[in-house]
């Protein structure tokens, strides 16, 4: 297992960029960035190519109304699995947060601030070769590691 990224780079949104060979099962994503006072919503997807036709991850935070709150759901070409969602806590407009979602041969896994939010079921036949981010945040830093003990 490698505590050194395998890719540690500045992320301008929007943001769509491949990464082959790298986001796979038993990899760590950890997102540091800001959520503007304004914002309304951004949008995370893990997906197969940089044309969003298949999405094995959709994550959606939504910023309306007192509680904040994740919606996550799967895209095959045109047709999506339900959307589930849930409450968590980004913490104050205009401060830091810290997102890390973990890639598991059964599921993803989502951490916000250090607390657990969610896992779901992963579809293994699908692949992830690429993050796109859209929607208003600002996100500082992109780190990928690689959790595997080989």
């Amino acid at each position: 297992m490698s505590l050194n990224p395998v890719v540690n780079c500045a992320v301008t949104v929007p943001f769509n960029r491949q990464f082959p060979d790298v986001l796979k099962p038993d990899s760590m994503l950890v997102f540091c960035g800001k959520i503007p006072e304004d914002s309304t919503q951004f949008v995370i997807n893990l997906q197969e190519g940089k044309d969003p036709k298949n999405i094995p991850f959709h994550f959606g935070a939504r910023f309306e109304g007192e509680k904040d709150q994740i919606v996550y759901s799967t895209q095959r070409g045109t047709n999506w699995a339900t959307m589930s969602d849930v409450c968590c806590d980004f913490g104050k407009r205009g401060s830091d947060f810290k997102l890390a979602f973990f890639i598991w041969n059964n599921c993803y896994q989502v951490c916000v601030n250090g607390k657990h939010t969610l896992i779901y079921d992963r579809a293994a036949d699908m692949k992830i070769d690429t993050i796109n981010i859209y929607g208003q945040v600002q996100i500082n830093s992109l780190k990928v590691f690689d959790l595997s003990c080989a």
